[in-house]
């Protein structure tokens, strides 16, 4: 597996401001409890365990994410988020 980083580090908030100027929507930011992530994943359709699994992923993502593959020449693109968002998320959400 290959880690893509991008050009710069972002904060949640400023990736829903990133999208919400290139999609043209409100994009927000809001914690939910694990609580919550596991009842949606339950609803649909994952094992108990399975979204045990994922709650035990997010918590690591919400509570102090460090990337497993660190950013280096490797890992760094070019590419930035507003422009990955425009050229294929922007228009898989259109069509």
């Amino acid at each position: 597996m290959q880690a893509v980083h991008g050009p710069e580090n972002l904060s949640f908030r400023a990736v829903a401001a990133v999208l919400t100027e290139v999609l043209g929507r409100p994009v927000a930011v809001r914690q939910v409890s694990d609580d919550e992530v596991r009842a949606q994943l339950e609803g649909l359709g994952m094992t108990p365990q399975q979204a045990a699994s994922m709650v035990d992923m997010t918590a690591g993502i919400r509570d102090g994410f460090v990337p497993e593959n660190p950013r280096d020449c490797t890992t760094t693109t070019t590419t930035t988020l507003a422009g990955w968002a425009r050229t294929h998320l922007k228009p898989a959400l259109q069509g």
